[in-house]
């Protein structure tokens, strides 16, 4: 596998863990988000409305309860209807405001059974409030008692007058009607209700007589006319009382009408329309204690989510970073292990050692480069090494091919041993032609000493071999130059042979230089 796809395949993991880690920190998230969601935009508004339908009811019980105190005035008992009507409006938009939203089952048939119970007591509280419009009177129970207890005086003062009449003693009651009690009740009493208005000022005339006519008793009685005195009582104050009581009557009918209907009100209030209320109420108990519960639960399943995501990603996150510590010390491992037994290779043949060789038998780049070393390492030990040691020995019958036109190393030996070959050739030539003029010198000479021995038969035979020892002193001159001329292409030939070797050199140079280069690298990635 090659080193490019481990590191992709190592990020790859890493990349794969940290995605797990982001898609389980999203999960938890997302299922925090939907619990939240959940109770912010349905419990808590749910729990907002029921809160504000529980508190109108109580409002509602409340206003019930003052609008049917007897004591209360007309004015009142009025701005409480005026208000139930407006706690009832408060009641129907918390309702509204809780309708509206999503609902479990059990919530759902709940919220039927709290409207089958709203319907009766609604109804009831309607008829309460019916019944509590009738009463048009001011503290009506108190008015009621007022007037049976102004009846009962004016009884007793009428009785009192015929005892005073009988026993012939002076009548000492109050005979000024605006001061009497009913007098003075009549003056300060102040009612809304016309009609009960109209009894009140039937009053007027029949009380003021019978008071008149209590003076006019005590009038007759110091006069010593106690006949006429009775005759006055039987014939006009027994039926003037009996005007006053009726009118008494008739506002103690209307009181009692009152009365009665602001009794059944109370009867409403404390009966029927209470057991409805109490039995709606107990549905609206139920469905707070279950948006409350599961809210709760929303909360807790939140809430769970949460931890679990965060030990999830912890772990997981854990995970990767032990996976990417593992990775990176395999990798590093694989590489740099490698990288140094390339770097003592490299630093063996900056040593002139080439008997080592790395054989790392991988597939990746490090391996193809081990294997590169172990040929190059071999090249020069058999093709390099082997051939200089031939050459250093005087054997030049070995070959050098080199791989292209490129191959500077075997291109240049090949250079060298093609010139000591041709360099050899041409001294072999000039020691042919020297070997050949010195026989030739030697001949002349033995010619020209046998002549000087024998006798020079003439003279032109003596410049005949003079003339020919000349030639073949020429002849020896030339080849001499020949020779210089072949030692001069032989000295080239040399120095062509060291410019290829100080090539040669400096190829070794690079190497040794790569290996440096290649020796820092794995330094810096061991650091």
């Amino acid at each position: 596998m090659k080193i490019f796809v481990k590191l992709v395949a190592g990020f790859a993991s890493v990349a794969l863990l940290c995605v797990v880690v982001g898609v389980t920190g999203w999960w938890g998230l997302n299922s925090t988000e939907k619990g939240l969601k959940e109770v912010a935009d349905v419990r808590v508004p749910a729990v907002e409305g029921l809160g504000l339908v529980m508190e109108a009811m109580n409002g509602i019980k409340a206003a019930e309860r003052t609008m049917v105190i007897s004591s209360l005035s007309k004015k009142a008992r009025t701005a409480e209807i005026a208000g139930l009507q407006e706690v009832w409006g408060e009641f129907d938009a918390g309702l509204e405001k809780y309708v509206v939203l999503p609902k479990s089952g059990e919530e759902s048939v709940l919220l039927n059974n709290f409207n089958a119970a709203l319907k009766p007591w609604r109804h009831e509280s309607e008829k309460l409030v019916e019944l509590v419009e009738g009463v048009e009177l001011d503290d009506v129970e108190s008015a009621a008692a007022i007037l049976a207890a102004r009846q009962l005086e004016h009884v007793k003062w009428v009785a009192a007058l015929d005892k005073a009449i009988a026993t012939h003693t002076h009548f000492d009651k109050q005979l000024n009607p605006s001061l009497c009690a009913l007098g003075q009740w009549l003056g300060k009493y102040t009612s809304e209700d016309p009609h009960f208005n109209s009894i009140l000022a039937k009053f007027d005339g029949p009380h003021e007589k019978l008071h008149g006519l209590g003076g006019k008793v005590n009038e007759l009685m110091d006069q010593g006319q106690y006949e006429a005195a009775r005759d006055l009582f039987n014939g006009e104050v027994v039926s003037t009382l009996a005007a006053i009581e009726q009118v008494f009557g008739e506002a103690r009918a209307d009181v009692d009408e009152q009365v009665a209907a602001l009794e059944k009100a109370i009867a409403i209030a404390l009966g029927s329309e209470s057991q409805a209320f109490d039995e709606t109420m107990k549905f609206a108990d139920e469905l707070v204690e279950l948006n409350a519960k599961i809210s709760a639960e929303v909360s807790e399943a939140a809430e769970a989510s949460a931890t679990t995501s965060k030990l999830i990603a912890l772990l997981v996150t854990l995970l990767a970073a032990v996976a990417a510590m593992a990775l990176g010390l395999t990798l590093s491992r694989s590489i740099v292990g490698p990288l140094k037994k390339v770097v003592a290779s490299l630093g063996e043949l900056e040593l002139g050692r080439l008997g080592s060789r790395l054989r790392l038998r991988r597939s990746d780049e490090i391996g193809v480069m081990g294997e590169s070393m172990d040929r190059m390492s071999d090249m020069l030990e058999h093709e390099v090494i082997d051939n200089l040691k031939k050459l250093a020995q005087g054997d030049l019958t070995f070959k050098v091919v080199p791989r292209d036109s490129q191959d500077v190393l075997r291109g240049s030996l090949q250079q060298i041993v093609g010139d000591l070959h041709a360099m050899i050739a041409e001294i072999q030539v000039a020691g042919d032609q020297i070997d050949s003029g010195s026989h030739q010198v030697s001949d002349a000479s033995q010619s020209l000493s046998q002549g000087a021995t024998e006798s020079a038969s003439s003279l032109e035979q003596i410049t005949s071999s003079m003339n020919e020892m000349g030639s073949q002193v020429r002849l020896n001159a030339e080849n001499a130059t020949q020779a210089s001329r072949i030692s001069g292409q032989a000295r080239e030939a040399a120095a062509a042979g060291n410019r290829q070797m100080a090539q040669m050199i400096d190829a070794m140079s690079e190497i040794n230089a790569s290996s440096q280069s290649i020796s820092k690298i794995i330094k810096t990635i061991d650091e």
